[in-house]
């Protein structure tokens, strides 16, 4: 990526970004990583040039979008990498704040379980845990803003578990769960939580069919003094299990722990 940058707030953005991936390059398994990096004044303009590893397998989204929603396996491998890498950034002080499929690539071809999060352009380190950041500006896609940033109230670190919320559902269904005719409209079923039951198939009988109550699952993300954080949801162990990831795992194991995580979803 090369990019001559003019206004000097443009570049202090770049070097925000640059600071926020410099310091958790290398460090984790499911982040896009640098490879290199060069900066050099020419004229009126800033000329930076941020390399990265090159993931073949394009973004999610547009995976998604050729190929449907994902198997239930491939759904859990995803989200449980993606919680654990937002648990590590979240530990780290650091508000991704534009988490949406567009922002997860996939390292190898056709595997959509190479999942690797990227884009730290509208990241932002918080001084703690509890601290929170007020802007006047929209961060992130708006299908996949948290409730406090349409009413522009003050936020932190716990925004991103909201955007997980909305891409998790897109993961297992293939569509956004909030949509309307305009903005208004869908920040008004953002904030209401208004989503459609929708059918998807059943894991415990191969013919099954059961209703996913993604309205459940969403509104536990809705504005919340007692909103989890990824860490404290990241300490169920389940979670914490590595074989759960296991592909060579046995069956009854990945049954039994897939039915724990379906239940996490849906009551």
């Amino acid at each position: 990526m090369c990019c001559p940058l003019k206004k000097t707030s443009h570049y202090n953005c770049f070097k925000r970004e640059l600071f926020i991936m410099k310091t958790i390059n290398n460090k984790h398994p499911y982040i896009v990583k640098i490879l290199d990096y060069h900066e050099k004044i020419w004229k009126k303009y800033y000329i930076v040039k941020l390399i990265l590893e090159y993931c073949e397998g394009g973004n999610l989204f547009e995976y998604i979008k050729i190929n449907g929603s994902c198997t239930h396996s491939e759904a859990r491998v995803i989200i449980i990498k993606l919680t654990k890498t937002i648990q590590y950034i979240n530990s780290l002080k650091i508000m991704h704040r534009d988490i949406k499929p567009e922002n997860i690539l996939l390292r190898t071809k056709d595997n959509i379980k190479s999942v690797v999060l990227s884009d730290f352009g509208l990241a932002k380190i918080t001084p703690s845990n509890q601290s929170v950041v007020k802007s006047r500006s929209v961060c992130g896609s708006d299908f996949y803003l948290a409730p406090e940033i349409i009413k522009n109230k003050e936020y932190g670190i716990k925004i991103d578990i909201w955007s997980l919320g909305v891409l998790i559902f897109f993961i297992i269904t293939g569509k956004v769960p909030f949509t309307g005719k305009n903005a208004n409209e869908l920040y008004n079923n953002i904030l209401k939580a208004n989503i459609p039951e929708l059918w998807i198939r059943g894991t415990l009988t191969s013919c099954e069919f059961k209703i996913f109550n993604s309205a459940s699952y969403i509104k536990k993300l809705r504005l919340d003094k007692k909103k989890a954080s990824y860490d404290e949801e990241a300490k169920d162990n389940q979670i914490k299990d590595k074989s759960f990831e296991n592909e060579k795992d046995s069956f009854a194991n990945k049954k039994k722990r897939y039915t724990f995580f379906l239940k996490k979803i849906t009551n």
